[in-house]
């Protein structure tokens, strides 16, 4: 079990801002829930940092770089393991002009762990390093990482009347409590985000399994360019708690604004949705959204003359082909879209 465990070292999933790009750490959110700025296109904020260019320490036993983050673990052999670690990472933030940002949440720096946060340009990143049992027995192991969090402030986001924080708010991570029905909740949470111009959505439908519907009703998510936002929800001394979450994916798929019943998995990926768009008009909004991105329109094999769906074929130059499949002309589509077969 670790000793050290903050919320951030935890998967990152959000994110929403209070400050506009190019914003100094004083422009960041109070809590006080006032409405966030609309965030950057995620290729920007995902251009403000090269995680590649971290080194982990010598005698890792894992150590990973990837679009939004960075992430090493390694066995405690040094008691000055961890402030040596967060004082490498530090290195590396300054040297792509990464700065300290004291107002996105707390800093610590002990022997079992350190955790802070880092902004640039609005953008923000937090740290995390933690302590936990190792493989051996008695022995203990280090694990590190960075993570891009993005513009996204939880704490200005909208949250239910009468709620109150439970432990202190950061920039990425709130957890608030509130006498009400989960219902009210989960709908007023819809309402406000969608009118901050947030898409809500879900995981892809598993084969052969469908959730129960108290499993559907304890999570919910928002996206905006390539920025997740994601509650989850559960009932405590008969008040309902809401963690808020956020972080910038790795990528980026576009989806028609007016989409509904979305599901989306980003590391497949696959994309599928409920549009008023007709199936020549889906198109035409993917080959314009995909062209700065290197994607341009294929030659698709026609459906048979009595398949419904019309598909289409993106290319890009290194990478895997997709797949556009629109089902349905009258009254709009349900639009699929991931990785061709073939």
């Amino acid at each position: 079990m670790s000793s050290f465990s903050p919320l951030v070292f935890l998967v990152p999933i959000l994110s929403l801002s209070a400050c506009k790009r190019g914003a100094a750490p004083d422009g960041m959110a109070d809590g006080s829930g006032a409405a966030p700025a609309k965030i950057s296109e995620h290729r920007a904020v995902t251009g403000l940092i090269d995680f590649t260019k971290f080194a982990a320490p010598a005698g890792t036993t894992r150590n990973e770089a990837r679009p939004t983050s960075f992430s090493f673990s390694l066995p405690k052999t040094d008691p000055a393991i961890v402030g040596k670690s967060a004082a490498e990472l530090e290195k590396g933030l300054a040297a792509q002009g990464w700065k300290p940002a004291p107002k996105a949440g707390a800093t610590l720096r002990k022997d079992e762990g350190a955790m802070a946060y880092f902004q640039k340009q609005g953008a923000v990143i937090s740290m995390s390093i933690g302590t936990s049992r190792g493989y051996q027995p008695g022995s203990q192991e280090v694990n590190a990482g960075l993570f891009l969090v993005g513009e996204a402030d939880v704490r200005a986001l909208p949250r239910f009347p009468g709620s109150s924080d439970t432990t202190p708010p950061s920039f990425d991570t709130r957890q608030l409590s509130v006498a009400a029905q989960l219902a009210e909740v989960r709908k007023f949470q819809s309402a406000e985000m969608v009118k901050l111009g947030w898409i809500e959505y879900r995981g892809p439908d598993l084969p052969g399994y469908e959730p129960k519907l108290e499993e559907i009703q304890r999570e919910q998510a928002f996206l905006q360019l390539g920025t997740s936002v994601q509650f989850h929800y559960r009932s405590e001394g008969g008040k309902v708690v809401a963690i808020a979450r956020s972080s910038v994916l790795e990528r980026d798929l576009p989806i028609a604004p007016d989409a509904q019943q979305v599901q989306l998995d980003f590391s497949t990926p696959y994309l599928f949705y409920r549009s008023d768009l007709k199936s020549e008009e889906a198109f035409a909004f993917y080959e314009k959204a995909l062209a700065p991105f290197g994607w341009k329109g294929a030659p698709a094999p026609p459906p048979k003359a009595d398949h419904p769906s019309k598909f289409f074929r993106f290319e890009a130059a290194g990478q895997r082909a997709l797949s556009l499949v629109c089902l349905g002309d009258r009254g709009g589509a349900f639009v699929e879209l991931r990785e061709a077969k073939n």
